[in-house]
Protein backbone atom coordinates (compact mmCIF):
# COMPACT_ATOMS: atom_id res chain seq x y z
CA UNK A 1 0.00 0.00 0.00
CA UNK A 2 0.74 3.85 -0.90
CA UNK A 3 0.28 6.10 2.08
CA UNK A 4 0.78 9.79 2.18
CA UNK A 5 0.91 11.46 5.56
CA UNK A 6 0.37 15.42 5.45
CA UNK A 7 1.12 16.81 9.00
CA UNK A 8 0.05 20.25 9.81
CA UNK A 9 3.24 21.10 11.53
CA UNK A 10 6.82 19.73 10.94
CA UNK A 11 10.33 19.48 10.84
CA UNK A 12 11.20 23.04 8.63
CA UNK A 13 13.40 21.72 6.10
CA UNK A 14 16.52 24.22 7.16
CA UNK A 15 16.28 22.18 10.36
CA UNK A 16 15.43 18.66 9.36
CA UNK A 17 17.06 16.81 12.06
CA UNK A 18 14.68 18.72 14.80
CA UNK A 19 11.93 17.68 16.83
CA UNK A 20 9.30 19.14 15.24
CA UNK A 21 6.48 16.86 14.66
CA UNK A 22 8.76 14.04 14.90
CA UNK A 23 5.67 11.20 15.77
CA UNK A 24 4.62 11.89 12.32
CA UNK A 25 8.29 10.83 11.07
CA UNK A 26 8.10 8.23 13.85
CA UNK A 27 4.39 7.11 11.98
CA UNK A 28 6.43 6.96 8.77
CA UNK A 29 8.94 5.13 9.69
CA UNK A 30 6.94 2.77 11.54
CA UNK A 31 4.70 1.83 8.38
CA UNK A 32 7.63 1.75 6.07
CA UNK A 33 8.23 -1.53 7.60
CA UNK A 34 5.42 -3.01 5.35
CA UNK A 35 4.36 -0.16 2.93
CA UNK A 36 5.56 2.65 0.96
CA UNK A 37 5.25 5.64 2.95
CA UNK A 38 5.47 9.40 2.12
CA UNK A 39 5.13 12.42 3.60
CA UNK A 40 4.01 15.69 2.35
CA UNK A 41 4.50 18.93 4.25
CA UNK A 42 2.63 21.39 2.73
CA UNK A 43 3.78 24.66 5.32
CA UNK A 44 7.38 24.85 5.07
CA UNK A 45 8.43 28.88 5.74
CA UNK A 46 12.24 28.04 4.90
CA UNK A 47 11.92 26.95 1.67
CA UNK A 48 13.45 29.01 -1.31
CA UNK A 49 11.47 26.73 -3.80
CA UNK A 50 8.29 26.29 -4.52
CA UNK A 51 8.48 22.98 -4.19
CA UNK A 52 10.86 20.01 -2.99
CA UNK A 53 11.09 16.05 -3.30
CA UNK A 54 14.04 14.55 -1.55
CA UNK A 55 14.79 11.48 0.56
CA UNK A 56 15.35 12.68 4.33
CA UNK A 57 16.24 10.42 6.91
CA UNK A 58 15.02 7.17 4.40
CA UNK A 59 11.62 8.78 3.80
CA UNK A 60 10.46 10.14 0.58
CA UNK A 61 9.37 13.72 1.42
CA UNK A 62 7.78 16.53 -0.18
CA UNK A 63 7.58 19.91 0.60
CA UNK A 64 5.88 23.28 -0.37
CA UNK A 65 6.60 27.10 -0.11
CA UNK A 66 4.59 28.59 2.32
CA UNK A 67 4.38 32.54 2.57
CA UNK A 68 2.52 34.42 5.29
CA UNK A 69 0.02 36.73 3.59
CA UNK A 70 0.38 35.14 0.58
CA UNK A 71 -3.01 33.31 0.44
CA UNK A 72 -3.89 32.55 -3.53
CA UNK A 73 -0.26 31.95 -3.83
CA UNK A 74 0.03 29.03 -0.68
CA UNK A 75 -2.90 27.70 -2.55
CA UNK A 76 -1.73 27.37 -6.03
CA UNK A 77 1.74 25.79 -4.86
CA UNK A 78 -0.44 23.51 -2.86
CA UNK A 79 -2.61 22.37 -5.36
CA UNK A 80 0.56 21.35 -7.94
CA UNK A 81 1.72 19.46 -4.94
CA UNK A 82 -1.04 17.76 -5.05
CA UNK A 83 -1.23 17.16 -8.53
CA UNK A 84 2.32 16.26 -8.87
CA UNK A 85 2.44 13.80 -6.18
CA UNK A 86 -0.97 12.29 -6.96
CA UNK A 87 0.79 11.56 -10.65
CA UNK A 88 3.91 10.64 -9.39
CA UNK A 89 3.98 9.33 -6.11
CA UNK A 90 0.25 7.75 -6.35
CA UNK A 91 -1.35 6.99 -3.04
CA UNK A 92 -3.43 4.79 -2.28
CA UNK A 93 -4.36 6.55 0.91
CA UNK A 94 -4.01 10.14 2.48
CA UNK A 95 -3.38 10.34 6.55
CA UNK A 96 -3.76 13.55 7.00
CA UNK A 97 -3.68 15.19 10.50
CA UNK A 98 -5.64 18.39 12.46
CA UNK A 99 -8.77 19.67 9.83
CA UNK A 100 -8.58 23.34 9.79
CA UNK A 101 -4.88 23.22 9.17
CA UNK A 102 -3.21 20.74 6.55
CA UNK A 103 -7.16 18.53 6.44
CA UNK A 104 -8.82 21.11 4.60
CA UNK A 105 -6.33 21.20 1.75
CA UNK A 106 -6.30 17.02 1.98
CA UNK A 107 -9.87 17.27 2.20
CA UNK A 108 -10.28 19.16 -0.98
CA UNK A 109 -7.74 17.72 -3.21
CA UNK A 110 -8.34 13.66 -2.39
CA UNK A 111 -11.37 14.86 -3.85
CA UNK A 112 -10.09 16.21 -6.91
CA UNK A 113 -8.13 13.40 -7.79
CA UNK A 114 -10.24 11.01 -6.10
CA UNK A 115 -8.02 9.55 -3.25
CA UNK A 116 -9.76 8.55 0.12
CA UNK A 117 -8.12 9.82 3.11
CA UNK A 118 -8.37 9.14 6.94
CA UNK A 119 -7.66 12.25 9.79
CA UNK A 120 -6.50 12.58 13.05
CA UNK A 121 -7.50 15.76 14.98
CA UNK A 122 -4.74 16.55 17.21
CA UNK A 123 -5.84 20.36 17.72
CA UNK A 124 -7.72 21.20 21.04
CA UNK A 125 -10.98 23.31 20.19
CA UNK A 126 -9.87 25.99 22.46
CA UNK A 127 -7.25 26.40 20.21
CA UNK A 128 -8.77 25.39 16.97
CA UNK A 129 -12.04 27.54 17.42
CA UNK A 130 -13.90 25.12 15.44
CA UNK A 131 -17.33 25.62 17.44
CA UNK A 132 -17.88 28.57 15.15
CA UNK A 133 -17.66 30.60 11.91
CA UNK A 134 -14.88 29.53 9.15
CA UNK A 135 -13.22 27.06 11.56
CA UNK A 136 -16.28 25.16 12.07
CA UNK A 137 -17.06 25.00 8.12
CA UNK A 138 -13.58 23.71 7.53
CA UNK A 139 -13.30 21.02 10.18
CA UNK A 140 -16.92 20.07 9.27
CA UNK A 141 -15.88 19.72 5.53
CA UNK A 142 -12.88 17.47 6.41
CA UNK A 143 -14.90 15.12 9.23
CA UNK A 144 -17.76 14.38 6.50
CA UNK A 145 -15.44 13.46 3.55
CA UNK A 146 -12.95 11.69 5.72
CA UNK A 147 -13.48 7.68 5.81
CA UNK A 148 -12.25 7.64 9.65
CA UNK A 149 -11.81 10.38 11.97
CA UNK A 150 -9.69 10.00 14.96
CA UNK A 151 -8.82 12.43 17.76
CA UNK A 152 -5.75 12.00 20.19
CA UNK A 153 -8.10 11.70 23.27
CA UNK A 154 -11.04 11.18 25.46
CA UNK A 155 -11.72 14.53 26.45
CA UNK A 156 -11.58 15.76 22.46
CA UNK A 157 -13.41 13.04 21.42
CA UNK A 158 -16.33 14.13 24.03
CA UNK A 159 -15.84 17.90 22.52
CA UNK A 160 -16.38 17.20 18.66
CA UNK A 161 -18.72 14.96 19.47
CA UNK A 162 -20.91 17.36 21.16
CA UNK A 163 -19.94 19.96 18.12
CA UNK A 164 -20.16 17.64 15.57
CA UNK A 165 -22.90 15.11 16.37
CA UNK A 166 -23.28 13.78 12.94
CA UNK A 167 -19.96 12.56 12.47
CA UNK A 168 -18.29 9.80 14.68
CA UNK A 169 -14.34 10.10 16.16
CA UNK A 170 -12.73 7.40 17.32
CA UNK A 171 -9.87 7.54 20.08
CA UNK A 172 -6.49 6.83 18.82
CA UNK A 173 -3.87 8.24 20.79
CA UNK A 174 -0.40 9.64 19.12
CA UNK A 175 2.16 6.86 18.64
CA UNK A 176 5.29 7.07 20.76
CA UNK A 177 8.68 5.40 19.59
CA UNK A 178 11.19 5.21 22.62
CA UNK A 179 14.81 3.82 22.34
CA UNK A 180 15.00 0.41 23.77
CA UNK A 181 18.57 1.16 25.44
CA UNK A 182 19.70 4.47 26.56
CA UNK A 183 23.28 4.41 26.39
CA UNK A 184 24.25 7.99 28.32
CA UNK A 185 26.66 8.16 30.79
CA UNK A 186 26.48 12.40 31.73
CA UNK A 187 24.70 12.18 34.95
CA UNK A 188 21.67 14.63 34.89
CA UNK A 189 20.71 14.58 38.24
CA UNK A 190 21.65 16.91 41.16
CA UNK A 191 22.86 14.71 44.29
CA UNK A 192 20.19 14.33 47.40
CA UNK A 193 17.60 15.91 45.60
CA UNK A 194 14.24 15.07 44.02
CA UNK A 195 15.20 15.50 39.88
CA UNK A 196 12.03 16.28 38.21
CA UNK A 197 11.51 17.24 34.51
CA UNK A 198 9.22 19.13 32.53
CA UNK A 199 9.61 18.66 29.07
CA UNK A 200 7.83 21.60 27.08
CA UNK A 201 7.75 23.84 24.29
CA UNK A 202 7.92 26.78 25.27
CA UNK A 203 6.30 29.13 22.63
CA UNK A 204 3.91 30.72 24.98
CA UNK A 205 3.46 32.80 28.03
CA UNK A 206 0.82 30.83 29.74
CA UNK A 207 -0.34 27.81 27.97
CA UNK A 208 2.63 25.91 29.81
CA UNK A 209 1.81 26.62 33.01
CA UNK A 210 4.78 27.66 34.54
CA UNK A 211 3.49 30.84 36.49
CA UNK A 212 1.76 28.66 38.70
CA UNK A 213 4.23 25.84 38.74
CA UNK A 214 7.06 27.87 39.95
CA UNK A 215 5.50 29.39 42.80
CA UNK A 216 4.49 26.16 44.10
CA UNK A 217 8.30 25.11 43.48
CA UNK A 218 9.48 27.99 45.70
CA UNK A 219 7.16 27.34 48.32
CA UNK A 220 8.58 23.48 48.79
CA UNK A 221 11.98 25.02 48.50
CA UNK A 222 11.08 27.25 51.41
CA UNK A 223 10.01 24.48 53.17
CA UNK A 224 13.05 22.89 53.28
CA UNK A 225 12.32 20.07 49.94
CA UNK A 226 15.42 20.01 48.34
CA UNK A 227 14.24 19.98 44.58
CA UNK A 228 15.46 20.93 40.85
CA UNK A 229 13.05 21.01 37.70
CA UNK A 230 15.13 20.26 34.64
CA UNK A 231 12.83 21.95 31.82
CA UNK A 232 13.42 20.71 28.11
CA UNK A 233 12.52 22.72 25.44
CA UNK A 234 12.71 25.82 23.84
CA UNK A 235 11.07 28.65 22.41
CA UNK A 236 10.25 32.52 22.16
CA UNK A 237 10.02 32.50 25.85
CA UNK A 238 12.63 30.58 27.44
CA UNK A 239 14.40 34.14 28.55
CA UNK A 240 10.67 34.92 29.71
CA UNK A 241 10.96 31.84 32.24
CA UNK A 242 14.38 32.52 33.19
CA UNK A 243 13.71 35.71 34.09
CA UNK A 244 10.52 34.72 36.49
CA UNK A 245 12.70 32.48 38.21
CA UNK A 246 15.05 34.76 38.81
CA UNK A 247 12.20 37.12 40.34
CA UNK A 248 11.16 34.61 42.51
CA UNK A 249 14.76 33.56 43.69
CA UNK A 250 14.67 29.70 42.50
CA UNK A 251 16.69 30.34 39.39
CA UNK A 252 19.31 28.07 41.09
CA UNK A 253 16.66 25.04 41.46
CA UNK A 254 15.48 25.51 37.61
CA UNK A 255 17.95 23.95 34.80
CA UNK A 256 16.95 25.18 31.14
CA UNK A 257 18.53 23.05 28.48
CA UNK A 258 16.69 24.92 25.55
CA UNK A 259 15.98 22.46 22.42
CA UNK A 260 17.75 19.16 22.70
CA UNK A 261 18.00 16.32 20.47
CA UNK A 262 15.66 13.35 20.96
CA UNK A 263 18.07 11.09 22.50
CA UNK A 264 19.20 13.72 24.55
CA UNK A 265 15.37 14.57 25.65
CA UNK A 266 15.37 10.64 26.59
CA UNK A 267 18.19 10.69 28.50
CA UNK A 268 17.33 13.04 30.71
CA UNK A 269 13.67 12.01 31.83
CA UNK A 270 15.05 8.15 31.50
CA UNK A 271 17.65 9.96 34.75
CA UNK A 272 14.52 11.35 36.54
CA UNK A 273 12.24 10.91 39.75
CA UNK A 274 8.84 11.82 38.04
CA UNK A 275 7.47 14.21 35.31
CA UNK A 276 5.57 17.44 35.92
CA UNK A 277 3.19 19.00 33.41
CA UNK A 278 1.30 22.15 34.36
CA UNK A 279 -0.24 22.68 31.30
CA UNK A 280 -3.69 24.65 31.15
CA UNK A 281 -4.59 22.61 27.51
CA UNK A 282 -3.38 19.87 26.20
CA UNK A 283 -5.32 17.93 23.47
CA UNK A 284 -2.86 14.60 24.44
CA UNK A 285 0.56 15.03 26.00
CA UNK A 286 3.39 13.32 23.85
CA UNK A 287 5.82 14.48 26.78
CA UNK A 288 3.51 12.74 29.56
CA UNK A 289 3.22 9.67 27.46
CA UNK A 290 7.07 9.35 26.83
CA UNK A 291 7.87 9.60 30.40
CA UNK A 292 5.50 6.66 31.26
CA UNK A 293 6.49 4.43 28.57
CA UNK A 294 10.32 5.15 30.28
CA UNK A 295 8.68 3.91 33.38
CA UNK A 296 8.33 7.60 35.13
CA UNK A 297 5.50 8.55 36.75
CA UNK A 298 3.76 11.65 36.07
CA UNK A 299 2.26 14.78 38.20
CA UNK A 300 -0.23 16.46 35.57
CA UNK A 301 -2.94 18.80 35.53
CA UNK A 302 -6.40 18.04 34.30
CA UNK A 303 -5.72 20.07 31.47
CA UNK A 304 -7.02 17.21 28.46
CA UNK A 305 -5.87 14.60 26.91
CA UNK A 306 -4.18 13.69 30.33
CA UNK A 307 -7.15 12.68 32.06
CA UNK A 308 -7.83 9.61 29.77
CA UNK A 309 -4.49 7.88 30.75
CA UNK A 310 -3.04 9.63 33.89
CA UNK A 311 -4.24 6.91 36.48
CA UNK A 312 -3.86 6.49 40.24
CA UNK A 313 -0.89 3.71 39.49
CA UNK A 314 0.41 5.87 36.92
CA UNK A 315 0.73 9.43 38.42
CA UNK A 316 -1.11 12.15 40.15
CA UNK A 317 -3.96 14.45 38.19
CA UNK A 318 -4.09 18.14 39.84
CA UNK A 319 -6.15 20.87 38.84
CA UNK A 320 -4.73 23.28 36.33
CA UNK A 321 -4.35 26.88 37.25
CA UNK A 322 -3.64 26.42 40.75
CA UNK A 323 -0.44 26.56 42.21
CA UNK A 324 -1.62 25.24 45.43
CA UNK A 325 -3.06 22.07 43.51
CA UNK A 326 0.72 21.54 42.00
CA UNK A 327 1.92 22.53 45.58
CA UNK A 328 0.01 19.50 47.07
CA UNK A 329 0.60 17.46 44.18
CA UNK A 330 4.11 17.54 44.66
CA UNK A 331 3.67 16.38 48.21
CA UNK A 332 1.46 13.66 46.91
CA UNK A 333 3.96 12.44 44.50
CA UNK A 334 6.82 12.75 47.20
CA UNK A 335 4.38 10.19 49.16
CA UNK A 336 3.83 8.26 46.74
CA UNK A 337 7.28 7.20 45.50
CA UNK A 338 7.42 3.67 46.83
CA UNK A 339 3.61 2.61 45.35
CA UNK A 340 5.00 3.51 41.39
CA UNK A 341 6.42 0.20 39.74
CA UNK A 342 8.92 1.20 36.61
CA UNK A 343 8.02 -1.91 34.78
CA UNK A 344 4.53 -1.54 35.69
CA UNK A 345 4.58 1.94 34.17
CA UNK A 346 6.36 0.79 31.25
CA UNK A 347 3.56 -2.28 30.38
CA UNK A 348 0.48 0.14 30.63
CA UNK A 349 1.90 2.36 28.34
CA UNK A 350 3.21 0.03 25.98
CA UNK A 351 -0.37 -1.23 25.38
CA UNK A 352 -2.06 2.67 25.02
CA UNK A 353 0.95 4.28 23.03
CA UNK A 354 3.95 1.87 21.30
CA UNK A 355 3.88 2.90 18.10
CA UNK A 356 4.21 -0.20 16.39
CA UNK A 357 0.47 -1.25 18.13
CA UNK A 358 -0.91 2.54 16.79
CA UNK A 359 0.28 2.03 13.07
CA UNK A 360 -1.51 -1.51 13.05
CA UNK A 361 -4.12 0.16 13.97
CA UNK A 362 -3.97 2.33 11.37
CA UNK A 363 -3.32 0.01 9.04
CA UNK A 364 -6.39 -1.96 9.35
CA UNK A 365 -8.33 1.47 8.73
CA UNK A 366 -6.61 2.49 5.62
CA UNK A 367 -7.13 -0.98 3.93
CA UNK A 368 -10.52 -0.76 4.98
CA UNK A 369 -10.88 3.33 3.13
CA UNK A 370 -9.52 1.93 0.12
CA UNK A 371 -11.72 -1.25 -0.25
CA UNK A 372 -14.26 1.45 -0.16
CA UNK A 373 -13.12 2.98 -3.44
Amino acid sequence: MKILIVPSWYTSHDNITGNGGIFHYEQARELAKAHTVAIYYPFDRTLTEDFLEEKERDILTFRSKFLNRRRLGNRIRIYKAFRRIAKEFQPDIVHTHVATEAGRFAALWCGVFHIPFVVTEHATVEISGVNKGLAHAYAGYVYGKSRANFCVSEDLQYKLSAIFPKYSFTVMYNGIQVPKEINETYNYRRKDSWNIVMVAALYDANIKGLQFLFPALKKLIQEGHEIVIHIVGGGEYEGYFHRMAEELGIAEDVIFYGNCEKKKVYAIVSQMDFLVSSSLVESFGCSMAEALLLGKPVLATRCGGPEGFVTENVGVLVNKGSSEALYAGFLRMFQRKDEFVQDEIRDYAKERFDNEIICNRYVRTYWDSVMQK
